[in-house]
């Protein structure tokens, strides 16, 4: 049991007495007509029981302060919530990642655009029919389709959605014919190239093959009419009214790249002029007649370009098969002779040349 000391008892330990100054006892001390304080005595064992009291906090009473009420110990600590994002709420899904410094979308264009795939259906078709090109991207803002050219060049060109399909015509000018889809952002370009296989069951009506790409139809028999001159020859076609003029070598004074070939149309009709009269050719030469000599008289160039005839024509039947080229006015030409010789024409007049098969 513990000892509380009453209100306005004083203990000191050196004292052997306990003195007591309490009101009551004052009160019934003057009732006693005793003056002072009573005097009680105490023995030395009843001091020593009493225990030694240690105030667990001690107040220093300081001039016009106020006591800090101590927090409770018991009380869970405060937790500071850091925001990961903007403020701003992000609606529905989306697939640009926030930012982990800022919380905000990674500025515009700084995603590389992607070509999820591009395809076409079928895959291999002939000349003349229609395929579908299909294809999606990504992080793209602008996109265009071009077909490459036999020269490895772009040549026609479509703009296009970033995602979609068009329908392009076969040209057959090859055993597989090329596009390019070409994706941009604004800050980067992409582009895929896509082969489609050029099927062709016709074949040319030499063997071995010495050309690429599909023939227009089958072999034709025809009229053809050949005659040399001092520098090349001309050959007309009945079947198709047309007159190649075949240089030996482009002309001195032209550039590099002159055609070694062109065509003309065959103008001339019974009740023309067959020549020209005034025309005198150097003896053993000859000056060309009909549809052949009408072209040399009135198309520019050809005549210098040619020379004089060095015989008369030589006509014979002979196997016609052309080859029609994406680029204007563009075709491969073979064609046979009366001695089995097969002459081949380049596209664009590049070059000819005889060979046999």
């Amino acid at each position: 049991m513990s000892l509380a000391a009453p209100k306005g008892w004083l203990y000191h330990r050196d004292m052997k007495r306990l003195r007591s100054c309490h009101p009551l006892l004052s009160a019934i001390a003057a009732w006693l007509a005793l003056s002072g304080c009573i005097t009680l005595a105490v023995d030395d064992a009843q001091i020593a029981a009493i225990p030694t009291l240690t105030p667990s906090r001690v107040f220093t009473e300081t001039p016009g302060a106020t006591e800090t009420p101590v927090p409770p110990t018991q009380l869970p600590p405060t937790i500071t919530l850091t925001p990961v994002g903007s403020g701003t709420p992000i609606v529905g899904p989306t697939s640009t990642p926030l930012n982990a410094n800022t919380g905000t979308p990674p500025p515009f264009g700084v995603n590389d655009p992607i070509i999820e795939y591009f395809v076409s259906t079928p895959e291999e078709a002939r000349p003349g029919e229609e395929v579908l090109l299909v294809w999606s991207t990504l992080n793209a803002s602008n996109a265009a389709v071009y077909r490459v050219n036999s020269n490895g060049e772009p040549g026609q060109t479509w703009q296009v959605e970033i995602e979609g399909a068009l329908t392009v015509v076969l040209q057959g000018n090859a055993e597989t014919e090329q596009y390019v889809l070409s994706v941009t952002n604004g800050l980067s370009t992409i582009e895929r190239v896509l082969d489609v296989i050029v099927s062709c069951n016709l074949a040319w009506f030499y063997d071995p093959n010495a050309t690429e790409g599909c023939p227009d139809g089958d072999p034709i028999q025809t009229t053809i009419v050949v005659q040399q001159f001092e520098r090349g020859q001309m050959v007309f076609m009945q079947a198709t009214g047309e007159i190649f003029v075949l240089l030996n070598a482009a002309p001195p004074t032209e550039e590099a790249d002159s055609p070694l070939w062109a065509v003309f149309q065959d103008t001339w009709v019974e009740g023309e002029p067959e020549d020209d009269p005034n025309l005198t050719p150097p003896e053993g030469l000859r000056q060309p007649r009909r549809g052949l000599g009408k072209v040399w008289r009135e198309q520019p160039g050809v005549q210098d370009a040619l020379g004089w005839a060095i015989s008369e024509e030589r006509a014979f039947i002979g196997t016609l098969q052309r080859e029609t080229l994406p680029e204007e006015g563009s075709f491969r030409l073979a064609y046979s002779d009366d001695f089995g010789n097969v002459t081949l024409l380049d596209p664009g007049g590049a070059d000819w040349r005889i060979f046999a098969p």
